[in-house]
């Protein structure tokens, strides 16, 4: 993907690698409005999938909407007043109306959407929202030990294989914590629990990477050499 490309265009393909990788199902989503879009909001009500934003880009409109069996109700929520909206006719996109003081209001599918949206963020509890994977830490942590944001390799490969190892090494330092913190185990037992986690995890890569090798033209001797597997 480009530089440019917005956050939301990654949501789908995150959630069905973890599928793949953990083996498990996933019914809920953390993330904030950034990942937002009409796109996600369908992938999301197709396969049950409770997305927990922590907010939705743009302002709260004065508006809320609520679709019912026969048609829109619209509550303004300036003076509370109660609005049934018309269904427009001469629109190719699905559009409602209502009559106000300057002329007319229009709303889209999307108005709609991001207005149950902002009403089900309302109902949302504390924890839910406060719950967060610390992304922008994690970014930082990958690239602590760069020179000014670059690294010492050249090559696609070769710095997809540093981004494995340097990934794997902040996870084995988030296993050895949460084992700590949860299980409350001695430093020794955690420390050896940890070899064992990467010798399994270690294996993995080697292989993956062995598989991938006519694909990556990899030199896999000299981690072989390093490493005895």
């Amino acid at each position: 993907m480009k530089v440019y490309t917005p956050d939301a265009a990654f949501l789908i393909e995150a959630v069905e690698a973890t599928r793949a990788v953990t083996g498990q199902t996933v019914d809920k989503i953390h993330s904030d409005g950034a990942y937002h879009s009409p796109t996600n909001s369908g992938f999301c009500s197709r396969n049950n999938l409770d997305m927990v934003l922590t907010g939705i880009q743009g302002t709260h409109g004065r508006y809320d909407l609520n679709p019912t069996p026969n048609g829109l109700q619209v509550i303004d929520t300036l003076t509370g007043e109660l609005i049934e909206a018309h269904r427009s006719t001469h629109s190719k996109d699905e559009k409602w109306w209502i009559k106000i003081e300057s002329g007319y209001r229009y709303f889209t599918q999307k108005d709609i959407t991001n207005s149950l949206i902002r009403n089900k963020l309302k109902n949302r509890t504390l924890e839910e929202l406060q719950r967060r994977n610390n992304i922008e830490a994690t970014i930082f942590q990958l690239c602590f030990f760069t020179c000014n944001k670059k690294t010492r390799y050249r090559g696609l490969p070769n710095h997809q294989v540093w981004a494995y190892c340097r990934a794997l090494a902040i996870n084995l330092v988030r296993i050895k914590n949460y084992i700590e913190t949860i299980r409350q185990r001695t430093y020794n037992a955690s420390l050896e629990l940890i070899r064992e986690t990467f010798y399994l995890l270690k294996n993995e890569i080697y292989q993956t990477l062995r598989l991938q090798k006519r694909h990556l033209n990899l030199n896999l001797n000299k981690y072989q050499n390093n490493y005895s597997i």
